[in-house]
């Protein structure tokens, strides 16, 4: 099956060339470096020979976020050298300001084709590797078990379509989820998924994603500090349509409340202009925020237009809506991840539709942390419930929320440890 892979993938290759440079035009990849998921790359890894090399791999902004922490730790210890790929140009730009000039270089992840794979293992020569969330490629699979090079699959997540399409050929996926030394699931359904492939070594510690990681951001701290005076609440991740619901809610809190800010965070920031106009159409008073700006006058409503914002917001917010929950064509890829606002304090509001996350709701559910609502009307009656109490309960969800975060932090450090040491 995997020589069926390989011959397709090559077919495939001049093809994904034109693909990638149609997507160099319209600036969705990198204009100097494309050429790295699609051609040999002859670089190699400024490193001290005497170090281990770790190979970390996450697809996107989500994925490689998630093991910041896990890096952090690792480069103060000085004794791991480390290569990050990713796939898109946003988690590219992320790794490079995260850590820029440290002890770590950020390559695009080449595309799974037989000879560019066997190049960049030569290159890079990783002692162990880490692949996040979802990322299964066979060819990589099949060329690392032949080079005996030890890896893992971290905060591993199959979902329920994922899960169907492999069934489909199932010896085939057994024999590329054997290839894995052990699995660190998400979820507890993924560790289902996992054992009916017969993988070995599944461990379920908790999603990586409640490991605490806050940049601060003194210069936007200094500028948002103003909304210490004001109600605010957050409407984040929000998808398209979800901003009606967030402004039929604001009208509302308006008519209880003096001083009360909505700050809007859309999942895609094209979405900018759209939420802007319904703004408009209600005669609020909006500022369009990129970061690092002052809050200008007393705006109604604040439309985030910037990345990597969220924290800062939620630390002045009593309540987060958090979208992608309430639109009923996306159910089966529903969801945003809530955790970030739950560590920080806020009361955590979201749809019906989550099935994403339904892990991580549920814990919060049960700590009293989220809520699932209906409507505007339904946001609005438990947000003003929420400016009355004063968030009186956010030191418990604070202490709950960093506990938990603290050891799953503790157990994937033992765990990469022995990635490296095996």
């Amino acid at each position: 099956m995997i020589r069926i892979y390989n011959y397709i993938t090559l077919i495939l290759y001049p093809f994904l060339i034109i693909l990638i440079y149609f997507r160099k035009f319209f600036n969705k990849e990198d204009p100097k470096r494309f050429g790295e998921k699609i051609f040999l790359n002859n670089t190699d890894l400024k490193k001290n020979k005497k170090k281990n090399t770790l190979w970390v791999h996450g697809a996107s902004v989500g994925e490689i976020r998630t093991f910041f922490p896990v890096i952090n730790y690792f480069l103060k210890k000085k004794n791991v050298n480390f290569l990050i790929t990713t796939s898109t140009l946003s988690s590219a730009r992320l790794v490079e300001r995260e850590f820029k000039s440290r002890n770590v270089v950020h390559k695009f992840l080449p595309l799974d084709i037989n000879f560019l794979i066997k190049n960049f293992l030569k290159k890079w020569k990783p002692k162990g590797i880490i692949f996040l969330d979802s990322e299964i490629w066979p060819n990589y699979l099949s060329n690392i078990r032949s080079k005996r090079i030890p890896i893992a699959l971290f905060n591993a997540r199959i979902t329920k379509k994922s899960f169907r399409r492999w069934k489909i050929v199932k010896n085939f996926a057994v024999d590329i989820f054997s290839v894995f030394d052990f699995f660190l699931v998400a979820n507890k359904e993924t560790k289902y998924f996992l054992r009916d492939f017969k993988a070995k070594k599944i461990k379920d510690f908790g999603n990586l994603k409640f490991i605490p990681y806050d940049k601060k951001d003194k210069n936007n701290q200094k500028h948002l500090k103003i909304l210490e005076k004001y109600n605010v609440w957050c409407a984040a991740s929000i998808h398209p349509g979800e901003e009606v619901l967030s402004i039929n809610t604001h009208l509302m809190l308006k008519k209880n409340f003096n001083n009360v800010i909505t700050v809007l965070i859309p999942r895609h920031l094209d979405n900018i202009q759209n939420i802007n106009k319904v703004c408009y159409s209600h005669n609020l008073k909006t500022q369009i925020w990129i970061k690092g700006e002052k809050i200008i006058g007393k705006p109604e409503v604040i439309i985030v237009n910037s990345f990597g914002a969220m924290n800062d917001f939620f630390k002045y917010c009593k309540s987060v809506f958090i979208g992608k929950s309430t639109i009923e064509k996306l159910k089966n890829d529903s969801g945003q991840n809530p955790i970030e606002a739950a560590r920080l304090g806020c009361r955590i509001y979201h749809g019906e539709y989550i099935s994403n996350f339904k892990d991580i709701y549920s814990i919060l559910k049960g700590k009293n942390i989220s809520s699932q609502i209906k409507n505007s009307e339904d946001l609005f009656r438990n947000i003003k419930i929420d400016f009355k109490l004063r968030n009186k309960l956010n030191k418990k969800r604070v202490l709950f929320m960093n506990k938990m975060g603290n050891q799953i932090f503790k157990k994937t450090i033992y765990s990469t440890k022995k990635l490296l040491i095996k």
